[in-house]
């Protein structure tokens, strides 16, 4: 009974993700939550208080708006931006506890403004659109 009720949790959650990413979808926010609502609940009921992530809440109680004001997700993308929440974190652990002195503020804040100016817009078009 777990397996056949997962499987059909994680169908559903294939199924919402495929209408929240379509290039336009027309669902109002309403119609948005009385199928997402059940997906939570469900994930609630299989997953423990751990697995259940913010953007989960999100997903289920807040893209309805935005389907139902733009007709799609993809307007609010960011693929292009979204690798460099690594390299920010990575560079942040690495630093000394006391990273925020001044020497080191300033080698954090110079790295950033060197990563940003490689990767920034003029450097990767997928950024202008």
């Amino acid at each position: 009974k777990l397996y056949t009720q997962t499987k059909e949790l994680w169908s559903t959650a294939l199924e919402l993700l495929v209408l929240a990413t379509a290039g336009r979808v027309n669902i109002t926010e309403q119609q948005w939550l009385d199928l997402a609502i059940p997906f939570g609940q469900q994930f609630v009921k299989l997953y423990s208080d751990e697995d259940v992530f913010p953007y989960l809440h999100v997903f289920v109680y807040h893209c309805g708006f935005y389907l139902g004001e733009y007709n799609s997700l993809e307007v609010f993308a960011n693929y292009g931006i979204e690798g460099s929440v690594s390299s920010v974190k990575q560079v942040i652990s690495n630093m000394t506890p006391g990273f925020n002195s001044n020497s080191n503020s300033k080698n954090t804040q110079n790295h950033l403004t060197t990563k940003l100016r490689r990767d920034g817009p003029e450097h990767n078009p997928s950024l202008l659109k």
